[in-house]
């Protein structure tokens, strides 16, 4: 049974073939909302870490990140490739059929996937969830939003200054479970590297848009305390929205002793 229970703090370390990966997740409901419509998985022995954030409404939002989530580990775990495994998961959410979820919206969710294997690694996305990547002391966000908004700023019509404060900055282009078409999954990749360290969340994350605050975050301390600092800035901060975090990072693996 694939683990994807919400979690409030889970941290471990795994090591394969080269790379050591010290990985940490953590999920929090803030201060406003009443229900938790994140969902994240960590999968190491795969090399599996997945966020999800849902939206529709009521238990929507719950069923379809965590149908995303679940779905995507069955589909890596069958051998699909991570673009295909996110496209299946979009085809299910779509499925989620009721009378309630037509009153209260539409089940949807976003995502953001990083998968390690071999000497590579993989980051796909649907949505406004982000990945980062720190290496060698500098932040790089990995993922390029799916929004109306950062659409506009694509064609020029506003800057990204601009952006942060426009009134449809939550307004989502692309997500899973859409009846319109099916997303179009944004994917990077790369080789491994000792000392990477990566950063997946929600947009819930207080240093959402402040990538100088969140690389000295991200550089600094354990994977756990990585996360356990975000979650509680995001809180200090107000809280408004679910908040969402997992930070993997990478180190050469210790040769086995005779």
């Amino acid at each position: 049974m694939i683990f994807s229970k919400l979690v409030n703090l889970f941290t471990a370390k795994y090591s394969s073939g080269l790379f050591h990966q010290e990985y940490a997740g953590k999920t929090h409901v803030g201060r406003v909302r009443k229900n938790n419509e994140d969902c994240l998985l960590m999968l190491p022995d795969i090399g599996l870490y997945l966020v999800c954030d849902g939206m529709g409404g009521h238990s929507s939002g719950e069923r379809a990140s965590k149908l995303a989530v679940d779905t995507i580990a069955a589909e890596i775990q069958n051998g699909k490739g991570l673009t295909e495994a996110i496209l299946v998961a979009h085809r299910e959410i779509a499925a989620l059929e009721s009378a309630a979820e037509q009153m209260a919206g539409k089940p949807g969710s976003t995502v953001v996937a990083l998968q390690i294997k071999g000497g590579s690694w993989q980051l796909c996305w649907v949505g406004d969830s982000r990945g980062w990547l720190l290496q060698q002391g500098k932040i790089e966000q990995l993922t390029v939003d799916h929004t109306v908004v950062q659409q506009m700023v694509n064609w020029g019509d506003i800057s990204e200054e601009e952006a942060l404060t426009h009134p449809d900055r939550n307004r989502l282009s692309q997500a899973l479970g859409s009846r319109d078409e099916p997303p179009v999954v944004g994917c990077v990749d790369g080789a491994l590297a000792p000392g990477m360290r990566f950063l997946l969340a929600t947009d819930g994350m207080a240093l959402w848009n402040t990538p100088l605050s969140l690389e000295e975050v991200l550089g600094t301390g354990s994977a756990d305390r990585v996360v356990d600092r975000l979650i509680e800035l995001s809180l200090a901060e107000g809280g408004r929205d679910n908040v969402s975090c997992i930070s993997v990072f990478l180190k050469i693996a210790e040769e086995p002793r005779e």
